[in-house]
């Protein structure tokens, strides 16, 4: 360390930050000086976690010490670079992993930080309560985490069956904090202000509450690929073909992408829409149910499109995009009656006893034959809603006739499998 020019070649990125910690404490300049100066050096891309991780839990008073100065910038440019965009984060697995193997410091650093995009404050709400559950943290920093939330930004369904049923936000924060949360979400900005004004305590005590909204991500849909293989579907005909009226369905939930606070997935369902008989042949009206579904609390609206990939994209199946529905069966009001208001704890919103699963439901028939009509057939809902028939399968009495009617569309590909796509452009 005393050298006439420090030798640091061989050291790491973890040892020069140690180096410099010792040289600073015996105030030996020439190796602060070359350290800093290897540390510019550093490409961002080149910077280790492992580095950030030492830096972000130095103790504070090394953010006003000189010798610092460089190193101390360090966690926020890896940290914006790499992970400043959460939606990002969440929909790239090795992402995922860089972040949740962060230590408090960082996640603090990254939440708390003014250029952290998001395209809804439902993902901050999705990020702590992800990284908890990895670190276990204690009481302190989980409360530290959770007031970062702005909650006027975070939407009113997730607040209510996510946030409120988080027992890393209901550690932190009273029932009637929790409310006042969910009114903040229906508030106008100037009524904010007003609160502000006038030092409600809740929001003096969590100014994040009442703060601007954060830069938006440049993620502006959630694209989700998923290949089905034919044997699922056929393991599901088998059921259809034993009279099964309630069928098993195939779904990707394993893979599950996150967005907006939410996780999503797709699923298939092969239903048994009664059986028929022809040419004194005992046959099945099969129909086929095509399913994007929130895994976790409640969606009040959604835009989304999904279908299936044909192998000739002349006849490719059009795109439609729709607002859609997702939540507990709605009835449809007919003269002089209202739909009747959802039930739960936060006087009509809210997630319904009862285990039931959001779902975005949606389904079409391909193109008519003649090429001049192109008829595309909607239903959104949950279980039961519209038509059932994804393809216009109609009646078939053995497997074989079944596949060759889904190769007739044209959407099995050579991998032998169904090639589903879906898109989600807007979460309330």
């Amino acid at each position: 360390m005393y050298q006439q020019q420090p030798d640091l070649s061989g050291l790491g990125q973890v040892a020069l930050l140690q180096l410099l910690t010792l040289a600073d404490r015996y105030q030996v300049p020439k190796v602060v000086s070359a350290v800093n100066q290897k540390v510019q050096a550093i490409a961002t891309t080149e910077i280790s976690w492992d580095l950030v991780s030492a830096v972000v839990q130095l103790p504070s008073t090394c953010k006003g010490i000189e010798a610092f100065a460089t190193v101390v910038q360090i966690p926020e440019l890896k940290l914006q670079t790499e992970l400043g965009d959460l939606e990002l984060v969440w929909a790239d697995g090795v992402k995922q992993q860089q972040f949740l193997a962060l230590p408090f410091a960082a996640v603090h650093q990254l939440l708390s930080s003014q250029l952290t995009k998001v395209t809804s404050e439902n993902t901050v709400a999705h990020t702590i309560i992800c990284w908890a559950e990895q670190h276990d943290p204690s009481q302190e920093q989980l409360q530290d985490l959770v007031s970062l939330v702005r909650m006027r930004h975070c939407t009113l369904p997730y607040l209510t069956t996510v946030i409120s049923s988080s027992s890393c936000f209901t550690r932190c924060h009273d029932t009637a904090e929790l409310q006042l949360a969910a009114l903040c979400c229906s508030m106008s900005a100037d009524s904010i202000a007003t609160m502000v004004k006038q030092q409600q305590p809740v929001l003096v005590k969590f100014p994040a509450w009442a703060a601007d909204k954060r830069p938006a991500s440049a993620m502006a849909k959630l694209k989700m690929v998923w290949y089905v293989p034919l044997t699922d579907v056929q393991a599901s005909f088998n059921c259809a073909q034993e009279g099964l009226q309630s069928l098993g369905n195939v779904d990707n939930k394993k893979q599950a992408r996150a967005w907006q606070g939410y996780d999503w997935y797709m699923s298939l369902e092969l239903t048994n829409d009664g059986q028929v008989v022809q040419d004194e042949k005992k046959q099945v009206k099969v129909g086929l149910f095509l399913r994007c579904r929130a895994a976790t609390g409640t969606v009040a609206e959604a835009t989304f499109c999904l279908q299936a990939e044909q192998t000739q994209v002349q006849t490719q199946v059009p795109v439609v995009p729709l607002g859609a529905y997702v939540g507990p069966p709605r009835q449809v009001p007919v003269a002089g009656h209202a739909a009747p208001p959802f039930g739960g704890p936060f006087g009509g919103f809210g997630q319904p006893a009862g285990g039931f699963a959001p779902a975005l439901g949606f389904g079409f028939v391909a193109p008519t034959v003649r090429p001049e009509v192109t008829a595309t057939h909607v239903f959104v809902g949950s279980q039961g809603w519209g038509s059932r028939d994804l393809f216009g399968l109609g009646a078939v009495g053995d497997w074989a006739t079944m596949e060759g009617k889904l190769r007739s569309k044209s959407v099995v590909h050579a991998d032998g499998c169904l090639h589903l796509m879906g898109e989600v452009t807007a979460i309330r």
